[in-house]
């Protein structure tokens, strides 16, 4: 991707709602997958721009929060997509985990009760 690409990128997601969560002593950026595109937010150069401390929103890690495709929204059944500041995918983070369950509730994507 050309730092062209990646301007055009950081452009289209001006405005687009996020949220800014703590856990557990560590910062994440999170996007409702249902509002945002994930294309516009999966590139590594994207998710380092916006998780570097001086010049974006500053985060240890990216989040996307969606119903999962096999759920529909409020069911409990939730995605979460989680990438680390360098723009490296995880399979699991504690504590960007902790707090999307919290997100999940608030947005309406799981009941307080439980989810999966």
């Amino acid at each position: 991707m050309t730092p062209r690409d990646v301007a055009a990128r950081l452009e289209a997601l001006r405005g687009m709602p996020f949220t800014k969560m703590s856990g557990s002593g560590n910062d994440f950026v999170v996007f409702d997958g249902r509002t945002v595109q994930r294309a516009l937010v999966e590139d590594p150069e994207v998710i380092r721009a916006i998780c570097h401390r001086h010049n974006g929103i500053g985060a240890d890690g990216l989040v996307v929060l969606e119903p999962d495709a096999e759920g529909e929204a409020g069911t409990g059944v939730v995605r979460l997509t989680y990438f680390n500041s360098d723009g490296s995918p995880a399979d699991l983070c504690g504590n960007a985990t902790l707090c999307s369950t919290a997100l999940a509730v608030r947005l309406g994507m799981a009941p307080a009760a439980g989810m999966t």
